[in-house]
């Protein structure tokens, strides 16, 4: 068997719980998106089923956390990845589909394989467990007096062929145990890289949305600013276009673009986007014309 671990930094995952929040989801659909976009990667399907395991401990049954016993359960999930659909819309679908599931986290797996398409066939062959009970906080807790407890260790895994571990502390640490009889270690490498990739992509795309709100409400409550530039924005393109101009030309020294390499001020920022915007007109590039990036 092999192993692979990401560990992502208390930063980051505060990052992570901030989108969630957002999308109004759980960290657990977020992580669940991202493996999903990531299994839709390497096999190039649209419509793909995982397992996740759920505690098996209903809420509407009493005494349910305080009973001895292992009620993990495993159920599928189908993520279906639709390149038209909004992430956000996509994020809360599967949010409704895990909570939908809970009305059958006792059912055991093997009487939704019975129902499947072919009676008995495996439904999947990748799970994700999401472990958000931090047990050695608890033991701490928990101690009588003059009882300590040291670093909590442990080793799992599954009879699956491909299995993400998620596990939710300060940060958060994803393992990937893979079987290796089944997919290559450079696979198993690629889509943990992906993995993080996505998770990435959605903090950002969090902030980039941020950020455009915060500029159309500062634009919008610049001193002087006529009170119907706010209505203006919904006229079209062209009124957003014609709103970032003015805000260039009255301050090009404020604002702008921001990333690792360096910064751009709102007025290089908007010269820069004429060059670009020449340089596509010159290669043949008009209104509704793709452009790869």
């Amino acid at each position: 068997r092999g192993q692979r671990q990401t560990v992502l930094d208390e930063a980051r995952t505060q990052r992570l719980q901030a989108v969630a929040r957002h999308a109004r989801v759980t960290l657990n659909t977020l992580l669940q998106a991202a493996w999903a976009l990531a299994l839709n990667r390497h096999s190039g399907q649209r419509d793909l089923v995982f397992g996740v395991t759920v505690a098996g401990r209903p809420m509407s049954l009493p005494g349910a956390e305080q009973m001895l016993g292992l009620f993990i359960n495993t159920l599928p999930v189908v993520a279906r990845c639709a390149p038209d659909q909004a992430l956000w819309d996509w994020l809360r679908e599967l949010q409704a589909q895990n909570a939908a599931s809970r009305e059958h986290e006792r059912t055991p797996l093997n009487e939704i394989q019975r129902a499947g398409p072919d009676g008995a066939g495996t439904l999947f062959d990748t799970i994700l467990v999401f472990e958000n009970y931090p047990v050695d906080e608890a033991l701490r807790q928990g101690a009588p007096d003059g009882l300590h407890f040291g670093p909590l260790e442990g080793e799992g895994g599954s009879h699956y062929p491909l299995t993400l571990r998620v596990m939710v502390g300060a940060s958060l640490t994803l393992d990937y145990l893979a079987d290796l009889a089944w997919i290559d270690a450079s696979r198993v490498e690629s889509m943990a890289r992906e993995v993080d990739a996505f998770l990435a992509a959605f903090v950002d795309l969090h902030a980039t949305q941020a950020g455009a709100r915060a500029l159309l409400a500062d634009v919008a409550g610049a001193p002087g600013a006529p009170a119907l530039e706010t209505a203006a924005l919904a006229g079209g393109a062209a009124d957003v276009v014609a709103l970032w101009r003015k805000r260039a030309l009255a301050q090009p020294r404020e604002g702008g673009a921001q990333d690792p390499v360096g910064r751009l001020d709102q007025g290089r920022l908007d010269a820069a986007s004429d060059r670009l915007a020449a340089a596509l007109r010159q290669a043949g590039v008009g209104p509704e014309v793709r452009v790869a990036i």
